[in-house]
C-alpha cells in the first residue's frame, strides 16, 4: 500500500523593490532580483526608465525564466529635452531581473527600475514543490487574485514608427484595464492594443484626454506617433492587471 503524503499548504507572498541605478557601458550587468531556489512559481511586473543623457550606451532589460528562456528588451534613451523614457512588462516564473549596459565604456547607463513579484510558497514540501491537487478539507488552496500594476512615461519621435510600451508575456488568464494619456499636442498619437486571441484595437488618443479600455488576456500595448517631422510625442501608459495565481495549478520539479 503506497505511503500517504501530507497535503501541502501553499501561500502567496509579495515582494516589491525599486532603485535608481548607474551602470558602466562596458558590457556590465547588474541583477536586481534573483530567486534563491532552483524552482520558482510567480507572476511579476517590471517598470524601467532610461534616464541616460547620451545615446551611445545601449540599455537592455534581461529577464531569465525558470525554464531557462531569456527575455531581452532594449530600453531606448529619452528624446532631446526629455529626462526619461519608460517601458513596462508582465511575466511569469521569473528567476532573475537584470540590466545590461554596453557601447561606450567612458559613459554609464542611468535609470530607475521597480518590480513587484507574487510568489508561491508551499509549506509541506520545503518550499520546493506545489501539489497537483489540494485535499477538499483544506481551506487554504494557495490561490490569489493578483493586483499588479505598471506605469510607463514614454517619449518617441513623431516618425510613424510603432513602438511597444507594455508587454504581457504571462499566459495566465487575466483582465487588464489600460489608461493612455497624450501629453503633447504637436503629434497625432495612436494606441494599438493586442490580445492573446489575435484581437487588435486601434484608437486615436486625443491631447489632454485619457483613453481607457479593459482587455481580457492582453498581449501588448504599442504607440504610433506621426505628424510633425521634428516633433516629440510624449505620454503615459498605466495598466491595472488582475490574474489568478494558484500554487497547485501544476507540479514544480524537485
Amino acid at each position: 500500500m503506497p505511503k500517504s503524503r501530507k497535503p501541502s499548504v501553499c501561500t502567496i507572498r509579495q515582494t516589491t523593490d525599486g532603485t535608481d541605478f548607474s551602470i558602466p557601458c562596458d558590457g556590465s550587468t547588474r541583477t536586481f532580483f534573483r530567486s534563491i531556489t532552483d524552482t520558482i512559481h510567480n507572476e511579476v511586473s517590471v517598470d524601467i526608465q532610461n534616464r541616460s543623457e547620451t545615446d551611445d550606451c545601449v540599455m537592455t532589460l534581461v529577464i531569465e525564466r525558470r525554464d531557462g528562456s531569456i527575455i531581452t528588451k532594449v530600453i531606448q534613451p529619452p528624446q532631446p529635452s526629455e529626462t526619461s523614457n519608460g517601458y513596462s512588462i508582465y511575466d511569469q516564473d521569473v528567476v532573475s531581473i537584470s540590466v545590461r549596459c554596453e557601447g561606450n565604456p567612458a559613459n554609464s547607463c542611468d535609470g530607475f527600475i521597480i518590480f513587484n513579484s507574487f510568489s508561491c510558497f508551499c509549506l509541506e514540501c520545503g518550499f520546493r514543490k506545489c501539489e497537483a491537487k489540494t485535499d477538499n478539507h483544506l481551506s487554504d488552496t494557495g490561490c490569489m487574485t493578483l493586483p499588479l500594476t505598471t506605469f510607463a512615461r514614454f517619449n518617441q519621435p513623431c516618425d510613424g514608427e510603432l513602438r511597444t510600451i507594455l508587454d504581457n508575456l504571462s499566459d495566465r488568464n487575466s483582465m487588464t484595464r489600460v489608461t493612455i494619456q497624450n501629453l503633447t499636442p504637436e503629434c497625432e498619437m495612436t494606441a494599438i492594443i493586442e490580445a492573446n486571441d489575435g484581437t487588435q484595437i486601434e484608437r486615436s488618443v486625443i491631447f489632454t484626454l485619457s483613453f481607457n479600455l479593459s482587455v481580457e488576456d492582453i498581449r501588448k500595448v504599442s504607440i504610433r506617433c506621426e505628424g510633425e517631422p521634428n516633433g516629440v510625442c510624449e505620454g503615459t501608459v498605466t495598466s491595472e492587471k488582475r490574474s489568478c495565481l494558484c500554487c497547485n495549478e501544476r507540479v514544480l520539479k524537485d
